[in-house]
């Protein structure tokens, strides 16, 4: 029996070294600090699937299996946080100095007006992130920058990121990341 434990003692901090070699797999996606999980993206994918307004703007075909999630939505989720949050790090210097803070504010109060209809049934903390994402992409039109360094992941079962970090659906290319949707 205690050398039963003592194994088991040996293979807790192995398992738990093994386990942290593939956290980057543990996420749907990661841009610097901000990782959005596989499951996260799953409900946000539901949610967009069952938004007909949301789907009908984004010009995204309804699935052929019922139930199945069409891999544009995954694209076009990736795309909207990964560029608002690459537009977030290009802009945190403009956004805390001179007018940044009240163009950011006035630009939120925009793109609430804008897009609240098609996020009102989103949860809360869901719909805020939106807002957030496509808020720090257009203030990016008047700030600039751009951020150095910044580790990015997708996992390679929603497809990979192209030059520009755009996520190319590994079913084949993507549609820029809704320029018609989101004013970009």
């Amino acid at each position: 029996m205690r050398r039963l434990r003592h194994a088991f003692l040996l293979l807790v901090p192995a398992a738990m070294l093994l386990g942290g070699c593939g956290d980057s797999y543990q996420v749907a996606a990661s841009v610097g600090d901000l990782e959005l999980s596989h499951d996260d993206l799953a409900e946000e994918a539901e949610a967009w699937g069952n938004n007909d307004d949301l789907m009908f703007q984004l010009d995204i075909p309804e699935a052929p299996d019922p139930g199945a999630v069409p891999q544009l939505i995954i694209s076009e989720i990736l795309n909207l946080h990964i560029q608002g949050e690459l537009a977030r790090l290009a802009t945190e210097e403009a956004a805390t100095a001179g007018d940044g803070p009240a163009q950011l504010e006035e630009i939120r109060a925009a793109v609430e007006t804008d897009f609240g209809p098609l996020f009102a049934d989103f949860d809360e903390e869901l719909a805020d992130q939106i807002y957030t994402d496509i808020t720090y992409l257009q203030f990016l039109q008047f700030a600039g920058g751009t951020p150095t360094d910044v580790d990015l992941y997708v996992s390679p079962r929603y497809g990979t990121t192209d030059a520009n970090n755009v996520v190319q659906s590994p079913l084949g290319a993507s549609p820029d990341p809704s320029p018609h949707v989101f004013g970009l």
